[in-house]
């Protein structure tokens, strides 16, 4: 097998390595392409024509809020409930459901018109970084927002009930 060209007339040695990460890129990126095609190809929870979140793999966290609010019930049922996640064991419980359920910050997705949902903030502050800031509406079974993944199951999984 002879070395490949290079533009210039000049030997370029073959390096497989390379060839074999850009390809992994490159089925990666395919992937993610199919989530906003094919329900459940590359994210759980994303749905069709959603725009696709990066995977992101949560740790390090020094502290993780999550409110719902539930807009179209009047105070105090409609009233946002916050949950402050700090302690080690609470952290890892939320760390592990952030990364079991794949939540994560996508580009924002607009509401189809539904009415009667609820609304969920989520803030993660990592130890190092920057702070991650991200907000949904779930209604009629759809999320809107910057929230990727399988909201509902999280929410259940943090001790939240996800107002009906």
């Amino acid at each position: 097998m002879t070395a490949p060209a290079h533009p210039d007339g000049r030997r370029v040695r073959a390096r497989p390595a390379v060839a074999r990460a850009r390809l992994a890129r490159l089925a990666c990126l395919v992937a993610v392409g199919l989530a906003g095609v094919v329900p459940g190809a590359a994210l759980a929870g994303v749905s069709r024509g959603a725009a696709p979140a990066r995977a992101t793999h949560w740790s390090g966290l020094r502290r993780v809020t999550v409110t719902v609010a539930n807009g179209s019930l009047p105070p105090p049922y409609g009233a946002p409930r916050s949950r402050r996640f700090t302690s080690a064991a609470a952290l890892r419980r939320v760390t592990r459901a952030l990364n079991t359920y794949r939540i994560a910050r996508r580009r924002a997705v607009r509401a189809s018109g539904c009415v009667g949902g609820y609304e969920v903030t989520i803030t993660v502050v990592p130890r190092r970084g920057r702070t991650v800031h991200m907000g949904a509406y779930r209604c009629g079974g759809r999320t809107s927002g910057t929230i990727a993944g399988d909201l509902p199951r999280f929410l259940v999984a943090i001790g939240i009930r996800p107002p009906a």
